[in-house]
């Protein structure tokens, strides 16, 4: 009965203000200006995260169907997959089969890459940018437990200041409630500084800078390696280097070619698992760097001894 009482207490205060008939406890004016400033910070940030989500999710691996294929994969490895295809039906030693083969090994190798950069955009930039929302939940929930202790301190004010006598427990009530109150606004005020506060020792924007760099990078060294092979087959008794010796897969009708990976090329396996949904023993810190292929053979070209 006590509950019910004091929410019809609360509910009638609440129509009265909107009616005009009762007056309200306000806030000072520099709490009501943090408040407007997070307020606003915090739709700019969902905003961003809503729009890198999209972003990440451009990134990720899709159903891959047709050519038969049919399968999770990063699209850029699927397009890999059917160029090595068509490579093996053309021969290595013609200059269209040896330039379908690199081409696909490297779009594998592209999209490795891929994997293993969006692993680390989601581990920094993502991570901190939902961390924050989960704050800004937090603290609109604190402003509904505000909002409903101010309206029921409002309401018990009220009904001492209509009571004819002086009513020590419900002078009591009013002190009580006024207590809740203030403990209240003092929760949302530390939880404004926090959000306010929130990016000092944050790196997740420079982080995102490196990982694109790195990624970039790695992807132009790979392009620049590729464009000086194309066209040029390997000599007579010679090999591809990163086919030579390997069995190929099959994907769809026909065999994927499979590079043979190297100690070297052990992070490109890695990043391939990430891709296709596999659950690595070794997973990539928020921070770790991208594996850099800057070890691997220019493709088309015979690896030397090791």
């Amino acid at each position: 009965m006590a509950s019910i009482a004091k929410n019809f207490g609360k509910f009638r205060q609440w129509t009265n203000e909107r009616l005009g008939h009762a007056g309200r406890t306000e806030t000072t004016v520099e709490f009501k200006q943090l408040e407007r400033q997070t307020d606003a910070r915090r739709e700019a940030v969902e905003r961003i995260l809503a729009v890198s989500d999209k972003y990440a999710s451009t990134l990720d691996a899709k159903k891959v169907t047709g050519a038969g294929i049919n399968e999770e994969l990063v699209p850029q490895i699927a397009l890999g997959a059917t160029l090595l295809d068509l490579g093996s039906l053309m021969g290595e030693k013609t200059t269209y089969g040896h330039d379908l083969i690199i081409v696909g090994e490297a779009q594998d190798k592209l999209g490795a890459l891929q994997a293993t950069y969006l692993t680390r955009l989601r581990a920094g930039f993502l991570a901190d940018l939902e961390e924050y929302v989960q704050e800004s939940q937090r603290y609109n929930e604190l402003k509904r437990k505000l909002e409903s202790r101010r309206l029921d301190y409002d309401a018990k004010l009220a009904k001492v200041q209509k009571s004819k006598k002086e009513k020590p427990e419900l002078e009591e009530e009013v002190r009580a409630a006024q207590f809740k109150y203030e403990e209240s606004m003092q929760d949302v005020e530390n939880q404004m500084v926090y959000l306010s506060e929130f990016e000092q020792g944050h790196t997740s924007i420079q982080d995102l800078v490196a990982a694109q760099l790195e990624y970039y990078q790695q992807c132009a060294d790979q392009l620049i390696a590729l464009q000086a092979n194309l066209g040029v087959p390997p000599a007579p008794g010679s090999t591809i280097s990163s086919t030579s010796g390997s069995s190929r897969t099959r994907v769809g009708p026909r065999a994927r070619r499979r590079p043979r990976l190297t100690q070297t090329d052990h992070h490109f396996a890695l990043a391939r698992g990430a891709a296709l949904g596999v659950q690595l023993a070794a997973r990539p810190g928020r921070t770790a760097p991208l594996a850099t292929p800057a070890n691997d053979p220019p493709l088309g070209v015979a690896a030397g001894p090791s």
